[in-house]
């Protein structure tokens, strides 16, 4: 397998990380057949599933609190982010030589990929299908994905030491939530350090330092002037 792309760089506008996400998944898709893993993280906003209703949120005290609400490319309910909280974004293609073809069987590989970090730790994480990661029974992280002809994108959440109370107040929670450092102390780069190792078991690669290519970086702020600025 080739080696992947590995970036860890994030902007403070989470409009734009959304956007850069699409951005990679096109390049992925036209340019390139260097699969990619990113780490990143957004300040507090709201992000809506592409189907996502406005009921699913509390738009009113989004708004009371100046807190932005994007909507993603990727399917699944509303969610939380904020510097407490890890996103990790997988854009690979599926099929022969690479991800599952099944969405269920990539929710599953990925979530191995996560367990398998996360146990050097000493943190044990359980996989509620189809997209649920578990930390003593409640609901740590989730995961979304979009398939673009034969690439997906597949992303998720982990919840380090995230704001859980802001959270309630923004979003409908249908699973009792949890932060990784109610089980241990541990920073978020402790969190990176060991999630990056469980992809590295579990894909049989090597990662490769990468940053956004100027191409990108281009791509990505027209979709944010054309797509991910909506005010709601």
């Amino acid at each position: 397998m080739n080696p992947w792309r590995f970036i860890k760089f994030s902007f403070s506008n989470p409009a734009l990380n959304l956007a850069m996400e699409e951005a990679l998944l096109r390049f992925r898709l036209e340019n390139s057949n260097t699969n990619i893993l990113w780490f990143w993280i957004n300040k507090p906003s709201v992000i809506l599933g592409c189907f996502s209703k406005l009921d699913e949120i509390n738009l009113v005290e989004c708004k009371k609190l100046e807190i932005p609400v994007v909507r993603r490319i990727s399917g699944g309910g509303a969610v939380y982010h904020d510097l407490g909280n890890l996103n990790y974004t997988v854009i690979a293609n599926v099929g022969e030589n690479g991800l599952p073809m099944d969405t269920l069987k990539t929710y599953k590989f990925i979530s191995e990929c996560l367990i398998e970090g996360l146990k050097h730790l000493n943190i044990q994480l359980n996989f509620l299908p189809p997209n649920t990661i578990l930390l003593n029974e409640r609901k740590v992280g989730g995961m979304a994905q979009h398939l673009l002809y034969n690439v997906t994108l597949i992303h998720g959440t982990i919840l380090v030491n995230a704001n859980l109370e802001l959270m309630k107040k923004l979003i409908k929670i249908k699973i009792p939530v949890i932060n990784l450092s109610e089980a241990k102390n541990i920073s978020l780069n402790e969190v990176k350090e060991n999630l990056l190792k469980g992809f590295k078991r579990k894909l049989h690669t090597v990662f490769i330092n990468s940053s956004f290519t100027q191409n990108e970086m281009k791509l990505a702020k027209k979709l944010l002037k054309i797509k991910y600025s909506k005010k709601w």
